[in-house]
């Protein structure tokens, strides 16, 4: 499916892509506003390998490697190839006329693509399926490679570049070059990578915008709308969900709180049940510890209230303001054993009540999730026979599916009763237990897996049902609330969110509540777009129409000249996050998109977004060869580094600007303000943007580079129009740097 082409062109002739008004940045000095932008050098090209897709489709994996066209590998072998510009558009081939054609946007919608020049020193590092092992930092695995065994590179020598510097929809109409004396360097380039994410629009082949919409798009998006909702990646009900469960805390503050109050109530509801829950109340306190917290209603009733206090700067703790130590708390739960726990840490006393079917055995094994974890069980029989404990009750350690051992006993039998067919004992032992074999009951610990099972005859024998269930202790005073702190990630389709949402000055997610940051709000995005997801709800039909269609992309290289300086990739996301960079750093993305919501009191229908942050923040602590975007902050000498060019990456069709900002210096570096389309036709279809890049050199027009230091400090800001509600928005600097 890989067919290249090596040609060579003339200074600024030869423009693949016929721009209407050709290419333009978007600050170039007064008199040069409307100058068009050309590309230096020669050029080869590649295609890659088609896309066969049907309507709502994604498309996001790795594409096959194209080999490089012979002569330039021949030509550049052991030697650095400077790549300054490219070129890139979607195609289709005309089935009717057999003839190349670029494919209208609203086709087939370019989310983002991850394309690298690979030495043939390097190779991509992928799994057992064939797929890219790298980090993700928000866009899906990054792309990582890896020497070839047995090549002996020099060691300073660049073997990957990545071009991902305006990636998005806007790649086709946005400047790709770069000012005199500045390139991408490779060293001994000879392959093509590519990970693509296509989304397909293509309803049935016509060449007219439209299509059917799942029911979060019919319900958003605003009427007669030319831009297609789909690639909002909005989460169908094809989509299952797993909100993230609460970890209960007695003492202390929680390392993490819950996102929201809905996360709060939802997650106290799955914790305790919703019968124990009496009353869900959000309140802004200073008395309260920050968060999510359960309380008693009144001394001895299990019937508890859920608070969320959204002062987040609360400083109380979980137990209570100057309420000291918890020193009894319980717990009750009903699963196949009915069972409530109170520790009493002053008497060092336990007691437990079980209650379960009278003419079975039941029993009940503590801190365990399966009898392989062989714990500590309280084992209930059906006999009254004996009035003893040894009788009735016994306490053993299970073994792997077998009964384990007998335990000399530790527990005091207060009560047996039957009625209605339930047996209910009441227990009372020892905190401590009298060995390893036996569970240590605590207040240091607010949760108690537990196993539990119930029997077919009355002696202990094999179980006829067996569950796992958790119990939560509570503290048994109202004046005590115990915190529900954020546990383990809620997952979508089975993939973990990982959200990681964070606070100000790096982002004003959290403080705006932005429904990205939680499995429970989170209605659309890349977390519901994986490689083969129709986006179009379970009860509506795919299209049947097959779309194929592939990349062409255009590289302007030249050769190596003494005065030749090298650029490198640098990032920064709205998220708070370096969202491109591929070496080792502190700063990585897992999360790099949000929401904008409507606002019906809004007086200018607008809504921003902000990240502050310091220049050496986009930079990686080290950058290995084969590292495919990456600028080594260890190598910044005393000047700092100078921008050369930034790329503003929002969507359509509601970015209005995405402005940077030096602070220290009070400078608008850049402002990517977006060309919206006008027509059906070809780089200008409505309802899809593009902003033109900043650029900055030595060219006649240009401002001369920025210069930052490490400790620079940088805000970004990018503003949406909100009318109507969009999720899976972006706000992304995509950069490239020179060290200076």
């Amino acid at each position: 499916m890989a067919m290249l082409a090596s040609v060579t062109a003339a200074l600024g002739v030869g423009q693949m892509n016929p721009i209407p008004g050709g290419y333009r940045i978007g600050n170039a000095l007064p008199g040069y506003e409307s100058k068009q932008w050309s590309f230096r050098g020669s050029f080869f090209e590649v295609r890659t390998a088609e896309m066969e897709t049907r309507y709502s489709e994604v498309f996001w994996t790795s594409l096959p490697d194209v080999p490089l066209p012979a002569d330039i590998v021949a030509k550049f072998k052991d030697k650095n190839i400077v790549i300054s510009g490219f070129e890139v558009d979607v195609k289709r081939m005309n089935n009717k006329t057999g003839v190349e054609e670029s494919v209208p946007v609203f086709e087939s919608y370019n989310h983002h693509y991850g394309p690298a020049l690979v030495s043939s020193y390097a190779e991509m590092d992928r799994d057992e399926f064939g797929q890219p092992t790298g980090p993700n930092h928000g866009h899906g695995k990054s792309i990582l490679f890896r020497v070839k065994p047995g090549a002996t590179p020099p060691p300073d020598a660049k073997l990957v570049e990545n071009f991902v510097h305006g990636n998005g929809n806007e790649h086709r109409q946005m400047y790709h070059g770069t000012s005199a004396g500045f390139g991408q360097l490779i060293y001994s380039p000879a392959n093509f990578s590519m990970v693509a994410m296509q989304i397909n629009t293509n309803f049935n082949g016509s060449g007219i915008p439209g299509g059917p919409l799942p029911q979060f798009s019919r319900e958003h998006a605003p009427p007669a709308t030319k831009w297609n909702p789909l690639f909002e990646c909005p989460c169908t009900s094809r989509i299952s969900k797993q909100l993230g469960s609460l970890s209960s805390q007695l003492g202390g503050s929680c390392a993490k709180l819950p996102y929201a109050a809905a996360d709060c109530f939802a997650g106290a509801a799955q914790a305790f049940g919703e019968a124990t829950l009496t009353k869900n109340v959000s309140v802004s306190s200073a008395e309260l510890s920050p968060g999510c917290t359960v309380a008693r209603v009144a001394e001895g009733s299990d019937d508890l209230a859920v608070t969320w206090n959204q002062n987040l700067k609360s400083t109380v703790p979980c137990s209570g303001r100057g309420g000291g130590a918890v020193t009894s708390a319980a717990g009750h739960t009903k699963d196949l054993v009915d069972m409530r726990v109170e520790v009493d840490a002053i008497a060092a006393l336990v007691t437990i009540t079980l209650a379960g079917p009278s003419a079975v055995w039941f029993g009940v094994g503590f801190n365990a999730s399966a009898m392989q974890d062989e714990p500590y069980a309280i084992i209930v029989e059906a006999t009254d026979s004996e009035p003893h404990i040894s009788g009735t009750v016994s306490e053993r350690k299970l073994a792997d599916h077998a009964p384990g051992t007998a335990l000399p006993p530790s527990i005091k039998l207060i009560s047996s009763s039957v009625s209605s067919g339930v047996r209910t004992v009441l227990l009372q032992r020892e905190l401590r237990g009298a060995s390893p074999d036996y569970y240590s009951f605590s207040l240091a610990s607010a949760t108690i897996p537990f196993i539990n099972a119930v029997g077919s005859t009355p002696s202990f024998q094999q179980h006829k049902q067996r569950n796992t269930a958790t119990l939560r202790l509570v503290p048994t005073s109202p004046a005590h609330p115990s915190c529900l702190c954020a546990g383990a990630e809620g997952t979508i389709d089975g993939y973990h969110l990982n959200a990681n949402c964070v606070g100000e000055p790096l982002s004003d997610l959290l403080l705006t509540n932005n429904p990205t940051c939680q499995v429970s709000t989170y209605v659309g995005g890349l977390a519901c777009c994986r490689h083969g997801t129709f986006l179009l709800d379970a009860e509506q039909a795919v299209p049947e129409y097959v779309d194929r269609t592939f990349f062409r992309f255009r590289f302007y290289y030249e050769e190596l000249q003494p005065t030749t300086r090298p650029i490198y990739h640098v990032e920064w996301a709205a998220n708070g996050c370096d969202s491109g960079i591929t070496g080792p750093s502190s700063f990585h993305c897992t999360h790099i998109e949000f929401d904008v919501m409507p606002n019906a009191s809004s007086t200018t229908f607008q809504q921003s977004f902000q990240s502050t942050f310091a220049a050496g923040m986009m930079l990686a602590d080290s950058c290995p060869m084969t590292s495919s975007q990456c600028m080594d902050r260890s190598k910044v000498g005393p000047g700092g580094i100078e921008l050369v060019m930034a790329a503003a990456h929002c969507h359509a069709p509601n970015c209005i600007r995405q402005e940077l900002w030096n602070v220290d210096t009070n400078e608008l570096l850049c402002a990517g303000v977006p060309v919206h389309g006008a027509s059906e036709q070809l780089y200008d279809e409505e309802g899809y943007l593009f902003s033109p890049p900043c650029l900055w050199g030595t060219d006649e027009g240009l401002k001369a580079p920025p210069k930052l230091a490490l400790n620079t400090t940088l805000r970004m800001v990018t503003i949406f129009d909100n009318h109507y509600y969009h999720a899976g928005q972006m706000g992304i600097w995509q950069m490239k740097a020179a060290f200076a």
